[in-house]
């Protein structure tokens, strides 16, 4: 066997100090990694050549691997071996030359910690056939070594509930990792989708998802390709923080987070997910708006889009234009909750204003009906971003509570876990509570605007509050109540002008 063969060098196994292990198995083991153990094991490498040893046959009795050519193996061996951050541990039967075990120590590079290491062991499954010879523990054990002698700073290890109390004897502590548990839900629910049963991959209609399970993206993100790493924590996002403050069944416990992404519409614009799936990108270079608008977001703006399947059955589903009050009123709810004090209000149609002057957030919704034979749905995305913690050119919300010295900053992930709470709720609620909150936080009460038709002639007329579509509803000074809709119409609302292109209605008694 070439060093070629090998995903990385055998002597970092061979080199391990196992002077311990007379006391940790029953069987006399003095170097696993050179030495032959139960006459015929040995631990190694993987080595390429293992696409014909059963390597994949291994993995299939852990999870789904799906059919995987030679030349795609091979492809993605090359990967993680020119990476160097890839330690695919196996068990050989030296008699029958297949692999009976095998187990995964990945390295992720940091920056804290004097850019110290930190590593995750993965993948550890044994033959069926060979279980009961404590080959598990010894592949965690040698692998524990080796995150050792890396000196990560820190070793995790995914694993299901019942597998807990087995690896707490190598020191691991349970720690509920839920965004990668949601995102193996997600992972669940991609592959009925997948267009390639062979593929991880999910074409949106502008961007391609790749969902990567234990094994590095095929290649760079890109304004049309977005890896999603399932098993890896979220290195921008405190999840600790984030679920801490979070206590829906459904929004927002499935999360995909980036850095930097293109738009986090676009993750969601494609086939159905799931409901309460939600997008958070640290900054976007396209960002969705109104009429097709398109912006850059700086760091410090709070942004997600999130999925939501709406019964049209459903009261809520009768009437879904009343979706963007709804995410109005959760946010507004979520920042009063966390102090109570701002004077943070909403304006119509989608707009979110502070001291009813200033603008730190908007809402924009999509949405697309999905049939089947059982019932109809509504898919909405929705996407929110909210100025939290950049006060250029105008203010953001923390700005304006660091002006009290004794009221606390809002934190990015408890932001969101705050909104995502109010949301459920009031989804689930009765409509006449929404609409009570509207009222009581919208900027629009009595307001006298002057409308403008089509043909430019003006009228003037009174607010008079929202319809049951949430549309807008105004009176003319002759008793003409008209429904303004937000598509095709100007709104200057704030200097009390509304445009739009067909005002119809009918003259009250």
């Amino acid at each position: 066997m070439t060093a070629e063969e090998a995903l990385f060098d055998r002597s970092l196994l061979t080199q391990l100090d196992y002077s311990d292990f007379s006391s940790q198995f029953k069987q006399s083991i003095i170097n696993p990694a050179r030495d032959l153990f139960y006459d015929s094991l040995i631990v190694r490498p993987l080595h390429v050549s293992d696409y014909e040893h059963g390597f994949l046959d291994i993995l299939k009795q852990l999870t789904t691997v799906g059919d995987i050519s030679k030349e795609s193996f091979q492809k993605r061996f090359n990967r993680m071996k020119a990476s160097g951050e890839y330690f695919v541990s196996v068990i050989e039967d030296t008699h029958t030359h297949q692999v009976v075990g095998t187990a995964t120590l990945v390295l992720e590079q940091k920056f804290i910690h004097e850019c110290a290491l930190k590593g995750k062991i993965e993948d550890v499954v044994v033959h069926d056939t060979y279980r009961g010879k404590e080959l598990g523990k010894l592949l965690i054990v040698i692998l524990v070594k080796l995150a050792k002698h890396f000196k990560c700073y820190k070793l995790a290890l995914d694993c299901a509930d019942h597998m807990v109390p087995f690896y707490a004897t190598f020191g691991f502590e349970k720690k509920h990792n839920l965004i990668s548990e949601s995102k193996s839900k997600l992972l669940e629910t991609a592959r009925k989708l997948y267009s390639k049963k062979n593929t991880s991959v999910i074409q949106m209609k502008k961007m391609q998802l790749e969902f990567c399970e234990g094994v590095p993206p095929s290649r760079e993100p890109s304004e049309g390709y977005l890896p999603i790493l399932v098993s890896e924590e979220e290195s921008g996002f405190n999840t600790e923080e984030y679920f801490k403050h979070l206590n829906t069944k459904k929004l927002g416990q499935v999360i995909v987070y980036s850095d930097v992404m293109s738009s986090s519409h676009n993750v969601l614009d494609g086939p159905s997910l799931l409901h309460g799936l939600t997008v958070i990108p640290r900054q976007q270079t396209q960002g969705s708006g109104r009429s097709n608008n398109v912006w850059l977001s700086p760091p410090g703006c709070a942004m997600f889009s999130m999925q939501l399947h709406i019964d049209l059955k459903s009261q809520l589903g009768k009437h879904l234009p009343l979706i963007q009050h709804i995410v109005a009123i959760s946010i507004v709810l979520a920042v009063k909750s966390f102090n109570q004090d701002i004077d943070l209000g909403i304006k119509w149609p989608n707009d979110l204003y502070v001291n009813g002057t200033i603008k730190l957030g908007g809402i924009i919704v999509t949405s697309s009906i999905l049939s089947t034979f059982e019932s109809q749905m509504a898919v909405c995305n929705i996407g929110v971003g909210m100025n939290l913690d950049n006060a250029h050119p105008t203010s953001c919300l923390n700005s304006i509570f660091s002006s009290n010295p004794a009221s606390p900053l809002l934190s990015y992930e408890q932001y969101f876990a705050l909104v995502f709470n109010n949301l459920e709720k009031l989804m689930e609620g009765d409509f006449d509570e929404i609409y009570d909150l509207y009222y009581k936080h919208w900027l629009h009460t009595n307001v006298n605007v002057t409308i403008v038709s089509e043909r430019g002639e003006a009228q003037q007329a009174k607010i008079i509050g929202i319809d049951d579509f949430g549309f807008l509803s105004v009176r003319s000074e002759e008793g003409y109540i008209f429904s303004v809709r937000p598509d095709g119409n100007t709104f200057d609302m704030l200097n009390g002008l509304i445009a739009p292109k067909h005002p119809t209605g009918v003259k009250t008694v």
